[in-house]
C-alpha cells in the first residue's frame, strides 16, 4: 500500500510539474502576444492620426483653390458684363 501511495505521489508530482511548465510557457506566450497587439494598436493609431491630419490639410488646400477660382470667375464675369452691349444683355431673354 505504501509503495502504491509513493508511486501515485511521484506520478502526480511529475504531472503537476509538467502542467506548471506548460502553464508558464503559455503565460509567457500570452504576454508576448499582448505586447505585440499593443504595439500594433499604437502604430495603427499613429497612422490614423497622420491620415486624418493629411486629409484635413488636403481639404483646406482644395477649399482655398476653389475659393480663389470662384473669385477669379466672378471678377472675369463682372468685366465681361461691363463690356456687353445692350443687345447682348437682352438677347438671352429674347425668344425668336
Amino acid at each position: 500500500m505504501k509503495l502504491k501511495i509513493q508511486q501515485n505521489k511521484n506520478q502526480c508530482d511529475a504531472w503537476n510539474q509538467k502542467l506548471k511548465t506548460e502553464k508558464d510557457t503559455l503565460l509567457h506566450h500570452y504576454w508576448e502576444l499582448k505586447k505585440k497587439m499593443l504595439n500594433f494598436r499604437d502604430e495603427e493609431a499613429k497612422r490614423l492620426g497622420n491620415l486624418t491630419r493629411n486629409s484635413k490639410e488636403c481639404m483646406d488646400t482644395l477649399k482655398g483653390i476653389c475659393f480663389n477660382m470662384g473669385e477669379k470667375i466672378l471678377k472675369i464675369a463682372e468685366l465681361c458684363w461691363k463690356l456687353e452691349t445692350e443687345r447682348e444683355k437682352v438677347l438671352p431673354f429674347y425668344e425668336s
